[in-house]
Parts: structure tokens; sequence; C-alpha cells
């Protein structure tokens, strides 16, 4: 064990482990019906809860506790970010990145685990590593459409993380962000004005009796205008084109004066915004902060570098692009290394005597890793004796 940590590093990322504590996303859930401890542990048979079942219960927990997932985004976004407000494409993009990670150990990891059941022999500690892993689930897309949230009653696209509008082309905006839904107004909008004095609809023996002209109104009957108001709509139109745009002119002219005065003012008045030095300002690879390591699946982070996640007892990784981890034996055995560093044996049972390793209480283990904890020492107080028969 590591000194001064006990036995809790060996159960670093079991269901109640220093890795769980530290990054929670649900409280443990029993899924099985026995403790067995062979390739049948999660077997259809062996199973309380299915994996669907699971994914619910562990869904509801998230929905309720919406920390959990928060926690483990800013673990990798930074602190800079803000699930209050709307969620910019950069942040986003880093967001789905984080998802896609995620999915994609847990999925290799616990591929894993089924191989490495088939084993004669597993580290005592196997088993309960393995099953923290098939309650291990991160609800991204719930999160987001309750936290920033979905405006408008819109709905969450899971594999875009954007909102859906209720639209007809189904347009998407980003969680926190609102759809803006045109509506045709156009058949909708009436003429506040009073309507002409003079323009009355005329019925067929009225045409006889109008003094002024018989005119197509806009529904397409004919209305009887007065005389006096065709002279003032005709002395409106002698001035043609020019005429109308210097109406529009001596009309628009002080509210364009206005506004360049505005703009001006704005202009002086306004803080300058400095200029961002690229050296110190950004991130190294050019991208505005927060900065983030990320990599491509099937590599995920570890203190800043991207690499391929352990291979279980009795395998090695034979692949550094794919992440792959393969038996290292032919056929169907699988070699393992002897403490030794330099024996290989199919298991761990046939190393050589004189390579395990020694305990405190002369006991011999393939590994210090596997000793039994020593008692703690009891001293005799100063000047006590013993005595005896």
């Amino acid at each position: 064990s590591v000194k001064g940590k006990g036995n809790r590093f060996q159960i670093a990322t079991h269901a109640d482990g220093p890795c769980e504590e530290k990054s929670p996303l649900g409280t443990t859930v029993n899924f099985l019906n026995k403790d067995l401890k062979n390739k049948d542990r999660y077997s259809t048979e062996n199973l309380k809860l299915n994996p669907e079942q699971l994914s619910e219960e562990y869904k509801k927990q998230q929905a309720a506790n919406s920390a959990y997932v928060e926690n483990y985004l800013s673990g990798f976004l930074g602190a800079g970010v803000d699930f209050n407000k709307e969620i910019d494409d950069k942040v986003l993009d880093q967001i789905i990145n984080i998802k896609a990670a995620f999915d994609n150990d847990i999925k290799t990891a616990k591929a894993s685990c089924i191989a490495a059941a088939a084993n004669k022999y597993n580290e005592k500690n196997f088993w309960g590593a393995c099953d923290q892993l098939q309650r291990r689930f991160l609800f991204v897309a719930e999160f987001l459409k309750a936290k920033p949230g979905c405006k408008d009653g819109s709905k969450m696209n899971p594999d875009t993380l954007k909102c859906i509008c209720p639209d007809s082309k189904k347009t998407e905006v980003n969680p926190g962000g609102k759809c803006s839904i045109k509506e045709d107004t156009a058949a909708a909008t009436t003429d506040s004005k009073s309507p002409e004095k003079p323009a009355t609809a005329a019925s067929a023996d009225s045409t006889k009796a109008c003094k002024g002209k018989i005119v197509e109104g806009p529904s397409g009957a004919q209305v009887c205008v007065d005389d006096s108001e065709v002279e003032k709509k005709s002395k409106k139109d002698d001035g043609g084109w020019f005429g109308s745009m210097a109406g529009f002119f001596k009309k628009a002219l002080p509210w364009l004066v206005g506004g360049i005065a505005l703009w001006a003012m704005y202009k002086l008045w306004s803080p300058k915004k400095p200029s961002l030095n690229p050296a110190g300002d950004n991130c190294p690879n050019g991208q505005p902060a927060p900065c983030t390591q990320m990599c491509e699946a099937p590599k995920s982070n570890v203190n800043g570098v991207c690499i391929c996640a352990s291979c279980p007892p009795g395998q090695t990784l034979t692949n550094l692009t794919t992440c792959t981890c393969s038996n290292t034996g032919s056929g169907t055995v699988t070699e393992v290394t002897c403490p030794d560093g330099v024996t290989k044996v199919a298991t761990l049972a046939l190393c050589p005597a004189t390579s395990l390793y020694t305990c405190w209480d002369n006991s011999k283990v393939a590994s210090a890793i596997n000793c039994p904890e020593k008692p703690p020492i009891t001293t005799v107080p100063a000047g006590s004796t013993k005595t005896g028969k």
C-alpha cells in the first residue's frame, strides 16, 4: 500500500473509492443477484437490473442532482464556463468531445472486464472495479436541456446537443439560446389611418347619381370619388419621382442628422477594446481560453497527456493507435509475467517459488500489494515487568 494511504488506493476505482468520491455520477445501485467471481457474473441470469434499467436509474439520479454532471464537465472545461448562460459553439464542441471520450472509455473498459473474466485468476480488487464500470453514466443532453435549458418549448437533439426550435425548418440553437420564429403578419396587418372620406362604395343605381368620378376600389368594386379629392390627389402626383424624393428627404433629414450625431458620439466615447497578444492570451493551439487538452478517441486525457487505458490482467497493449489489448500467448492461453519481470507463464500460480514476494508474516504472495495488513505494535510501558510460571 502507498505510505500513509492504507488500502484506499487499492480500491481507487471502486464505488466507495477516492476516484468516485472526487467525481461522482450517482449513488451505488446493487444490480447483481449473486456475487459470482467468474465469466457468468454479468450474464443475463445474474443481473437484477439490465443495462437499460441501470441507465434509467442513474438518469433519474443525475436529473435530481445536476451538480454531478456539471462538476464532471467543469473539471475538463475549467471554472470559466457558466452553465446559467447560453453555451457558445467552442464550448459546445468541447462538451461533445468529452461525452464521446467518456462513452468510448467506458465501452472499452467494460469489454476488457468481460474478456478478463474468463481468467482462472484475477486480482482480489478486480471485480469491484469492473462493477463500477457498469454503473458509470454521463447524461449530458438531459443536463443541458435543463441547464441552461431549451427555451420556447424546444426539444434537445442528443447527437448535436442543440435545442430543436418548433418551426417548420427545425432550426437548432445552442442550449440557453432563443429560437427566432418569424410569423407571417402580412395578411394580418391593418391600416390604422382613417379611410378617405369620399371613397364610398357605389351601387348600380348610385353610379348614375355620382357627381364625381367612378373608380375601381381595392376589392374590385366601383366607388364614387369626390372631384375635390381627385384634384388633391392629382396635385400630389404632379411632382413625379423628384417630387416624391424631395418630400421623403425633407421628412427624413432630421432623423439622418440625429443618427449621424449619435454614431459620432459613440465612436468618440466608447471604450477601446485592447488587442490580444496571441503569445499570452490564447491557448497553445491558437484557440481562446479556456484551454483544454482534447484527445481523440479511443485515447483519453490523463494528467494532460493523451494515452490509452490500462489493459486488464493477462493482456498487453498491442496497438497504440487503436488502443487494442490482446492476449500475449498463442491460442486461448493467456501469458502473464511473474513478479521477477522475466518469467512468463499461463497463470501466476505457476511462477517459481523464488520469485514470490515474502510478506512481514513470512507468507508468500505474487505481489506486495496482496500482503495482509500488519497489526499495530503494542508497546510495554517503561517500569512494568512480566511474570510467569
